[in-house]
């Protein structure tokens, strides 16, 4: 078997799992939410063993394909490689600029749209959130008359809520790659001027640097980036935790908590 087989193969058996691992979770939720709505005391052996019998072949089925994964994760295991260090995109754009008299009409232009991009994104995933917010807390009426949806208003307040959610995320995933086209269209922009500035004999001087608020706040609490500052502050969030822990435990907190968590394992769960 070749090394493009095996990574196929691989990728395959991945993707299935990572599918049927999100279908198998949303099943169980689907599953948990029906005996909930059964009415007093839902979560009884019973209850939870008839709900559970007919999930329970795609549930098998994701137990194969994580053995079948583990097994050819060991008879094919994944080569090593090389692992490339990181390249900030911003600062080698910044490098290059320092070396040119001033950006290109074509820099300009990439410029321009990154930042129409970035405050695209940033609008409109306000006002996803905005959406999203409204249909988890605004008493209106929603739009499912029949079945599961119209007996458990929560859920259609849920899924509508994370669609939005979905969406910002998408947005902001598209944008950062949009983002990252432009620094590396700009880069290569720059890289072209120095190349042909240098050919034309044109000598540009090293532009001043511009001091920012940022290098400001830096340079005055640099001694926030020591690692005795960062020890020392570890060693003080560690003291008042053990200060809360044991204020905790002489104020009844610990009893409280244990009775809950007992509470919750015998009554919701169905452990008890």
């Amino acid at each position: 078997m070749t090394d493009k087989t095996k990574n196929n193969l691989r990728k395959g058996v991945g993707l299935f799992l990572s599918v049927w691992t999100v279908l198998v979770g949303v099943a169980f939720i689907v599953q948990v939410w029906r005996i909930y709505g059964l009415g007093d005391n839902p979560f009884t052996v019973d209850s939870i063993g008839a709900y559970f019998r007919q999930i329970a072949v795609p549930v098998y089925i994701w137990l194969a394909a994580v053995v079948i994964g583990g097994v050819l994760l060991l008879a094919f295991p994944v080569p090593q490689k090389k692992v490339t260090p990181y390249i900030d995109l911003k600062c080698t754009l910044a490098r290059l600029n320092k070396r040119l008299p001033e950006s290109g009409e074509e820099a300009k232009k990439l410029q321009k749209k990154r930042l129409v991009a970035q405050w695209i994104c940033v609008v409109a995933a306000m006002a996803c959130a905005v959406i999203a917010l409204v249909y988890m807390v605004a008493d209106y009426q929603l739009s499912a008359t029949s079945g599961f949806f119209a007996e458990h208003t929560e859920a259609e307040r849920l899924l509508r809520a994370l669609i939005w959610f979905i969406a910002a995320a998408a947005l902001a995933i598209a944008t950062a790659y949009f983002v990252q086209g432009t620094y590396k269209k700009e880069i290569a922009f720059a890289k072209s001027e120095i190349a042909a500035n240098a050919k034309n004999g044109v000598k540009v001087t090293a532009q001043a640097e511009r001091v920012t608020l940022k290098d400001v706040l830096l340079k005055k609490f640099a001694f926030m980036q020591s690692k005795w500052f960062t020890l020392g502050l570890r060693i003080v969030i560690g003291v008042l935790g053990v200060v809360f822990i044991i204020t905790g435990i002489f104020n009844g907190g610990m009893k409280a908590v244990l009775y809950k968590a007992i509470t919750i394992c015998s009554q919701c769960i169905g452990i008890g």
